[in-house]
């Protein structure tokens, strides 16, 4: 233990990190914001990928604060508040899933290929949300499995690991055909700018999977 809390030595620091988490995101978040109201005064109109990646870091920040309130909890009671770390892990989930599908529509063209994502042809991608939605669902169902368990050495061993393993696997599969496919239809004077895009978008796909096979 620590002093008079629960926390143990490594985990001392564990509320300041998150409220510093918390005061980072919650910069990117005006960022975004302000660039986002730039960009519909410049433009006039109202879709763009800015409104994805403000919901994705709304649902991280929440995440955080649930989080820190339940580290909070944890270090007076030793149990911390249940309640708070769970819609901590679905917010979370959430996050990524958000994340996911605009990394995926980035890389099918959007923004840069003329009507690609317009409403007639939205029911298109109805399909990949919905997959993006339950592989995120199947790895936030399976991180409760075995959480306690005494193989478990870090949050992705066990079930939820392999779960995890998985479907990002398959989601990154998919990402690098998507690319495949799109790069021959981008216009060429946004071809250089879509494959560094693309890069970056690859990189974060394929981060969980190498964290979960080096853990």
């Amino acid at each position: 233990m620590n002093g008079e809390d629960h926390f143990s030595y490594e985990e001392s620091s564990s509320i300041f990190w998150h409220v510093l988490l918390i005061f980072i995101f919650g910069g990117i978040m005006m960022l975004t914001s302000v660039k986002y109201i730039d960009y519909t005064k410049e433009y006039e109109k109202l879709e763009s990928p800015l409104i994805c990646l403000f919901i994705a870091l709304m649902f991280q920040m929440f995440s955080l604060l649930l989080q820190t309130l339940h580290l909070v909890f944890y270090s007076y009671n030793g149990q911390g508040y249940p309640v708070a770390d769970i819609f901590s892990m679905i917010s979370l989930f959430m996050s990524e899933t958000t994340m996911c599908i605009l990394i995926n529509f980035l890389g099918n063209g959007w923004t840069l290929i003329p009507n690609i994502m317009d409403m007639d042809n939205f029911d298109v991608y109805l399909p990949l949300i919905a997959v993006v939605v339950a592989a995120h669902l199947i790895i936030a169902g399976t991180s409760y499995i075995d959480n306690e368990a005494a193989h478990k050495f870090h949050d992705y061993g066990g079930y939820h690991g392999i779960a995890l393993f998985v479907c990002k696997l398959l989601l990154l599969i998919y990402y690098i055909y998507s690319v495949c496919v799109t790069v021959e239809e981008v216009p060429k004077k946004s071809k250089k700018f879509y494959l560094r895009m693309a890069i970056t978008g690859g990189l974060y796909m394929i981060a969980t999977p190498i964290i979960i096979l080096f853990a």
